[in-house]
């Protein structure tokens, strides 16, 4: 896998508050979604079956975590605080629909990768 300098792969637009943002999914944004929610998102705590049980305060909580999570790549000063109070029960379907795609797309191109990368043989 070649290392590359440049923007962040896929980035997904998001506009909060009037201002269009760029979410993105790299491994530091999952750790930082695990540390700030307390799931352990790379081994699977988050399902389809528990997301669907999950009462609407705590889901509309983790979606505001998973929208400062996906913000911290591209705008690592922006605080959780700041980003919830941009989040209120008018918006709140788009910014779900959006993170969740976004956050969905990279999970899916990490276990691409998993699967894709090379291993290293004796010789």
């Amino acid at each position: 896998m070649e290392v590359k300098d440049g923007p962040i792969e896929p980035e997904f637009p998001i506009t909060l508050g009037g201002k269009e943002y760029k979410l993105a999914y790299p491994l530091p944004a999952i750790w930082a979604l695990e540390d700030i929610s307390g799931f352990d998102i790379l081994s699977g705590d988050i399902t389809l079956e528990f997301w669907n049980k999950t009462k609407t305060s705590r889901r509309t909580k983790f979606v505001a975590q998973l929208c400062w999570a996906g913000l911290q790549p591209n705008y690592p000063g922006l605080k959780f605080s700041d980003v919830a109070a941009l989040i209120s029960l008018k918006n709140f379907a788009y910014v779900e629909a959006i993170v969740s795609r976004s956050f969905t797309a990279w999970m899916n191109s990490e276990k691409k990768e998993e699967t894709e990368r090379p291993t290293q043989g004796n010789g």
